[in-house]
């Protein structure tokens, strides 16, 4: 299926910003253009929730893609295919399931991915970040949607305050683009290879 004329400016614009940010890394600010520009947020117009399941299956998408390194690390640990389980069927039965008690899950798995990380001081946790993430934007479809979007506007320099795509390029090009004492030296080519893939063909195949 063609992408909206739209979305592919905001996929060309992204990646030349890629090509030329010294951490060959993807802004909040257009990722959030592209969130919005997938289709509106979830109970914002009638009977219309197409923008929220593009959003969880680029999500799940992008959680898939780093998998692998949790599963190195932690092979016996099906954390990560639990909630993606549970992402599914939170966006299936949206209409019926106990908020609060999604809720609940959500801190409590929340708790164990960043302890996990927090004492093993390794990166693959974060993969289960990403993962918690998705499962938080199953519930809430949280992502600002102005129409005056900045560009330019940047992830936040609190680790633990950012959304599932900067936590899956983080996995995959070991470390965040700025400096952590966990990651001091991470791979840009490689989040310059995430964030292609995502463009290029993470988006128009969950669209």
């Amino acid at each position: 299926m063609t992408l909206p004329k739209e979305l592919n400016m905001l996929i060309e614009l992204s990646l030349q910003h890629i090509a030329n940010d010294p951490y060959h890394h993807l802004n909040l600010g257009y990722r959030e253009a592209i969130y919005l520009a997938l289709g509106p947020q979830l109970f914002s117009q009638p009977n219309d929730n197409s923008g929220y399941l593009r959003r969880i299956r680029l999500a799940k998408t992008s959680v898939l893609f780093v998998l692998s390194a949790w599963n190195s690390v932690w092979p016996q640990d099906n954390t990560i295919e639990s909630i993606l389980h549970q992402i599914e069927v939170v966006s299936q039965l949206r209409e019926t399931i106990d908020e609060g008690k999604i809720a609940h899950d959500i801190e409590q798995r929340w708790d164990y991915v960043t302890e996990l990380t927090d004492q093993t001081r390794n990166m693959a946790g974060v993969g289960g970040m990403a993962a918690v993430a998705a499962y938080s934007l199953a519930l809430w479809d949280g992502f600002n949607e102005a129409d005056d979007i900045d560009y330019q506007r940047p992830d936040s320099t609190d680790f633990m305050l950012n959304d599932v795509h900067f936590y899956a390029s983080t996995v995959y090009a070991e470390g965040p683009p700025y400096p952590i004492a966990l990651a001091p030296k991470p791979n840009n080519l490689k989040r310059l290879a995430f964030w292609t893939w995502w463009l290029r063909e993470a988006i128009p195949t969950i669209w």
